[in-house]
Parts: C-alpha cells; structure tokens; sequence
C-alpha cells in the first residue's frame, strides 16, 4: 500500500501545528517585553514634545514632571495656579530607574528649549532598559 491514509494525514499535520503554537508563544513571551517598553518609550518622548510645542503655541513654559518612585510624569503648565494637563501612569512592568534633569523636570521655554539637556531611563521588568533625551534646543531624541 501506498501513500498516507487520513489519519496519519491530520495526525502530522495536528503536530505540526502544535509544534508551531509552541515555538510562537516561546517568541512571542521574549518579544513581547521589548515591544512594551518600545511603546512607552515612544509615548514619553511624544509626551515630551508635545510640552515643547505647547510651550511655543501658547507662549507659555510648560513642563514634564518625573516621579521615579510611582512611576509617573505629568505634563504641566506653569502659569500661577499651575494646571496640570495631562498625567501618566506607566505599566507596572515599566519603571522609570533615573533622570538627569533638575528637580526631576523638564521645563520648555516658550521657543520650545529648554535650559539644560537631560535624559529619561526606562527599564522593564526584563532588566531591559531604554532612554529618552532632550536636548538644550528642546529635540527629543530616542537612541
């Protein structure tokens, strides 16, 4: 006899299978960790750019506040009272491990600058870290 019957058939073709949904999960669960702290990454330097350019439209220094130990920013307006515009809270697998800004904040003035370059690090729970800078001239790089 030759040939395969239909049950050896869909028996590989059934390994097979699982053999491919095991190997995916296993990439998948090292990946996924980088593509989180991607995403943060790129919402915090969005978030910082956005403050640049409120900064210009309105004319008026606007700032990003880090808060390491809750891992947190916010994006304030610096009027008097100050007004907070926005505030992040990041993922819990996603901490913000240092900054070298003053006072933990980042202020542009209202030609987008700011007065001192600094930068941002990230680190998921995967020890994975990556960094946010902004430069003197307010451009918001991510290396």
């Amino acid at each position: 006899m030759k040939g395969l019957t239909l049950i050896e058939l869909v028996t590989t073709v059934g390994l097979m299978v699982l053999a491919a949904g095991i190997i995916s999960a296993v990439y998948l669960r090292s990946v996924l960790p980088s593509t989180n702290l991607r995403a943060v990454r790129g919402n915090l330097a969005a978030n910082l750019r956005y403050a640049a350019e409120l900064a210009t439209t309105t004319q008026i220094n606007h700032a990003v506040r880090f808060d390491p130990q809750n891992s947190r920013y916010e994006l304030v307006r610096l009027t008097i009272p100050e007004v907070i515009i926005k505030s992040v809270t990041l993922p819990s697998q996603v901490t913000i491990t240092s900054t070298t800004f003053p006072l933990n904040t980042v202020t542009f003035n209202v030609l987008g600058a700011t007065a001192q370059a600094g930068s941002v690090d990230l680190r998921h729970n995967s020890n994975e870290t990556m960094t946010v800078e902004v430069r003197p001239s307010g451009y918001v790089r991510t290396p």
